[in-house]
């Protein structure tokens, strides 16, 4: 049994190389009227393969060999496709056999009949291969009808697997092959077609409305979408939208001036007719009236059953459109207006280079930002000069040359790496100079020695990250504890009995322990010994077995019930400090400068959460602390764009700005500031503080259609005033352990009032914002 199953298991992996090896592809397919899905990954397709035929429409199919646009030639509401197949039309098949050698066939229906083209008797597997049918053959074997089905606008036929493959024997019959479904379709304009709430079938789509946007119009409160339910029929997959600039009036007029040859967009709709994303988004220019007739479009490319426009069926503001600029927080992004001049267009590679470095490098800082705006404010004069004379324009190119190669080695290296190789080669510059100079000058030896003592100190640096260097300078990976006595490193939890407050207690853990501990020095009375002056300084918990006999002298205050030493540990040094806060800001007086589009029309009136981080340098320390602050944070808000004049969308009758563009703000607050604290006392739970400093708040907002990203930048002051609650008391063990772990030396809960105060900006993000969050000194 044994052998019969490994038998069984080779046979198996055989069979399953052999259907592996006798694979037959297709890389592609030219001149059906659907978009034939390969796949995405390999470009190339093993499974079935969907190939479609729409005949809609045809007029002057003129022995075409490839697919033809009849809507342009059909002016009318008729159904039309946009890739009709002609019977002369041949259809082209690119594949490829990886392991057959032998004859290229094609066969259709459980009898195998044979499909004639023109073929190659001795295909040599692993070479790609073009298949070329005309339409007309295949048709015979779908719908008997070598025409196609001619000009006709009724449903046509169902689909047929077609086995495309290499025969090797001679019989006929491909060995190895792939499926194809294919198929002749027309847009049924009555049979089978039902509408779900029973609108006659003329109306088409039987409701919709537009919505303007910028350069797009929204297809909303949409009613109605066919359901073909006719045996055969290809699925609805969306709405072709045909477009053209009139209004309502004229359609009226003249039904015919919207029609099948004016522009159009398809609109997707998913599996339960529901629109996938209704703009149309591409052919429209703000401050035009357009009227949009839409019809359905199956999944061969027929469309149809269109919406009928004529007489008073057209409805201003609900079929007609009138896209309009739409407006965030910041203005239009300006072009590089002088780089754009020199070299005659925004595409050039050049000048895209520049907008890169503008964009990655240059707003990335603040004073990258102030250079941009003060160049966008006073370009446009002198690009206009420029852009009229060609001896100008050369000279330009000439002076920006340098600089399109030291912002492309930026874009490509990165800025420190940049700025680095810059360093070494003024460096080599000096030594090259400086040759004159004695060998060994005390000016090079000082250039030498300084060199030497940073690249030391950031290698140091390093290293002491790595733990290769301890605090105390010694080159060991750990600090050292007593000769086998390690420290104890258990999480207990049980509270310890102070000798403040018993005496008794502290007299007796003296009897019962002091001999060991002190010994073989002279017992002393711990009863007297009080916890160190010093703000909750760090100690560390020993069990008695555990004990550490060179810190008993100078460190031990307290033995617990449990027989548990307690040792006074130096605090590690503490000069910084950092905080997280989370606050609410609306910002009332931001607004757009062009159009006074205020923070709140486009974002709400509520206030939005920010958070706010800082890193603090205290560097007087003797009364209070004085320290420099550097902050930054985030804020996000998600609105709509609106509009400057006002929309009554037919659906609710009420007048709105409210655009449909989708915008995400991202501010981000950058400060610097002098901060003092008032923390005078050894046990001070509250420290009260205060804090001045000027800020640069930067932003960018986004919108969800794809535009480009918009930058910009404020400056502006703060004042504040503080307080913190120490939270060491709450957990003594934990800021001990988090001390010696992390070098945490104080944990504090921090509230606090800023006001933020605009220098005279464009953009103004005074406001008052309460905030409060953790503070960690270290």
């Amino acid at each position: 049994m044994k052998i019969l199953f490994i038998i069984f298991i080779g046979l198996l992996v055989h069979l399953s190389d052999l259907s592996l090896q006798a694979a037959v592809t297709v890389s592609a397919v030219n001149n059906a009227s659907n978009e034939v899905d390969l796949d995405p990954d390999e470009n190339e397709s093993s499974t079935n393969i969907d190939i479609m035929a729409g005949v809609s429409g045809r007029l002057a199919c003129n022995n075409e060999t490839t697919t033809i646009n009849s809507c342009e030639r059909l002016i009318s509401r008729a159904s039309c496709n946009l890739r009709t197949v002609c019977s002369t039309t041949t259809l082209e098949i690119v594949m490829k056999s990886d392991n057959t050698n032998g004859k290229v066939v094609m066969v259709v229906g459980t009898d195998n009949q044979a499909v004639s083209f023109t073929t190659i008797n001795n295909y040599v597997a692993g070479q790609d291969y073009t298949v070329s049918i005309p339409w007309s053959t295949l048709c015979l074997k779908l719908i008997n009808d070598a025409a196609c089905g001619g000009a006709a606008s009724t449903l046509i036929g169902t689909p047929k697997v077609f086995k495309l493959g290499v025969d090797s024997t001679g019989d006929g019959i491909p060995d190895d092959f792939i499926n194809l479904n294919i198929g002749v379709y027309a847009m049924p304009l009555n049979a089978g077609l039902s509408l779900s709430n029973d609108v006659a079938i003329n109306t088409g789509v039987a409701d919709y409305a537009l919505f303007p946007g910028d350069e797009k119009a929204y297809l909303t409160d949409l009613s109605t979408v066919a359901d073909f339910s006719a045996t055969g029929a290809a699925p609805i997959v969306g709405l072709r939208g045909f477009f053209k600039p009139t209004n309502c009036a004229a359609v009226s007029a003249t039904p015919d001036i919207v029609n099948n040859d004016s522009d159009s967009y398809l609109i997707d709709l998913d599996s339960n007719k529901e629109v996938v994303d209704g703009r149309i988004d591409q052919g429209l220019t703000n401050g035009e009236t357009y009227v949009v007739m839409f019809g359905f479009q199956d999944e061969a490319g027929n469309i149809g059953v269109f919406k009928d426009l004529a007489g008073a069926n057209c409805v201003v503001d609900q079929h007609s459109v009138e896209p309009r600029e739409v407006y965030g927080l910041l203005e239009d992004n300006q072009n590089c207006f002088i780089s754009t001049a020199a070299y005659g267009s925004p595409l050039n590679a050049k000048v895209k280079t520049f907008k890169k470095f503008r964009d990655e490098v240059l707003n990335k800082f603040s004073l990258g930002q102030k250079f941009v705006k003060f160049y966008y404010k006073n370009s446009p004069p002198i690009a206009a000069v420029i852009k009229e004379n060609k001896f100008l324009k050369t000279a330009t190119r000439a002076l920006l040359w340098p600089v399109w190669a030291v912002s492309t080695a930026v874009l490509y290296m990165g800025l420190m790496p940049f700025m680095f190789v810059v360093t070494m080669v003024l460096l080599s510059f000096v030594f090259l100079r400086e040759k004159k100079i004695k060998k060994n000058s005390s000016k090079q030896n000082l250039l030498i020695f300084l060199l030497v003592f940073a690249g030391l100190s950031f290698s140091k640096k390093a290293l002491a990250q790595e733990n290769f260097f301890s605090t105390d300078g010694s080159t060991t990976t750990t600090k050292e504890s007593a000769p086998n006595e390690p420290p104890y490193n258990g999480t207990e939890n049980d509270e310890f009995s102070e000798l403040e407050k018993s005496s008794q207690e502290s007299i007796q853990a003296e009897e019962d322990y002091a001999p060991e501990i002190v010994a073989p020095t002279p017992k002393k009375n711990f009863s007297n010994v009080k916890e160190s002056p010093e703000k909750w300084k760090p100690y560390q918990r020993v069990p008695e077995e555990k004990r550490l006999d060179e810190l008993s002298e100078k460190g031990l205050f307290k033995i617990t019930k449990k027989g548990e030493y307690l040792y006074n540990v130096d605090a590690s040094p503490q000069k910084s400090a950092s905080s997280f806060k989370f606050g609410m800001a609306s910002f009332p007086n931001l607004s757009n400068p062009a159009s006074d589009v205020s923070f709140e029309q486009i974002y709400g009136d509520d206030k939005k959460p920010v958070l706010l981080i800082d890193y603090e340098w205290q560097f007087y320390q003797s009364f209070g602390k004085l320290g420099l602050k550097v902050g930054s944070g985030l804020m996000l808000a998600s609105g709509k764009g609106q509009f400057t004049q006002s929309f009554t969308p037919p659906s609710t009758g009420v007048p709105t700005t409210d655009a449909m563009e989708k915008y995400n703000f991202y501010m981000f607050p950058n400060s610097i500031a002098a901060i003092y604290r008032l923390d005078i006392f050894n046990r001070q739970w509250i420290v009260p503080y205060g804090e001045v400093g000027i800020d640069y708040v930067t932003f960018i907002e986004a919108r969800d259609d794809g535009a480009d990203f918009k930058f910009g930048g404020a400056p502006h002051f703060h004042f504040a005033l503080g307080g913190s609650f120490l939270l060491d008391t709450l957990g003594r063990d934990m800021m001990a352990e988090i001390d010696r772990q992390y070098g945490v030396n104080h944990l504090w809960l921090t509230a606090e009032y800023r006001r933020l105060e605009s220098m005279g900006s464009d953009f103004d993000f005074s406001d008052d914002i309460i905030n409060g969050g953790i503070m960690v000194e270290f």
